[in-house]
């Protein structure tokens, strides 16, 4: 979303949808099978085989001015985990809902005849839940906080600066530096 400014009054409204899924895992750079893992000399009574995740995304953008151009993300995200116990068995957790808003500007340094260079600079909010729960095998049917890679934010404030990003600008009214 950070790749391109408008010209000045111009806003526009997106929708991203992205998936991920992560799988294994690994002692520093060697993979180690989930079996081993979960084995008396593996030292752990579960572990994770498996994590889905999908989030929409929408954004928005609008530009005060043709130098500067503000942004803003709002994610709801989508986990799931499936595990894998030493005694045998599976189970899945699961988390969802809004992550961590993000906003930004992008602010124009300088123009060429057919490129131009930003700055982009953003900040993470907090607004996504860190308190996530669900029911596991050990929690007697009661739910319990899930480990932070199934939480939904960061809880943190995060500064997020982006390098300086090049574009191309296209000529003509209404259309977005960068565009094809």
């Amino acid at each position: 979303m950070a790749d391109h400014r408008h010209e000045a009054g111009e806003v526009m409204l997106s929708y991203r949808y992205m998936t991920m899924v992560m799988e294994g895992s690994r002692i520093g750079t060697d993979p180690i099978a989930d079996a081993d893992i979960v084995s008396p000399n593996g030292g752990f009574m579960i572990t994770p085989t498996r994590m889905p995740m999908s989030m929409h995304v929408f954004g928005a953008m609008f530009a005060p001015s043709d130098r500067i151009t503000f942004m803003a993300m709002l994610p709801f995200v989508s986990s799931s985990m499936d595990h894998i116990t030493r005694a045998g068995g599976s189970f899945t957790t699961e988390s969802g809902g809004m992550g961590d808003i993000k906003l930004g500007a992008m602010i124009g340094l300088a123009d060429w005849a057919n490129q131009s260079l930003h700055l982009n600079a953003m900040v993470g909010l907090p607004t996504g839940s860190i308190e996530e729960m669900d029911v596991l095998p050990i929690s007697q049917g009661m739910e319990v906080q899930l480990p932070y890679p199934m939480q939904i934010g960061s809880g943190t404030l995060d500064l997020r600066p982006g390098p300086p990003g090049w574009a191309r600008p296209a000529t003509g009214p209404g259309v977005p530096r960068g565009a094809p």
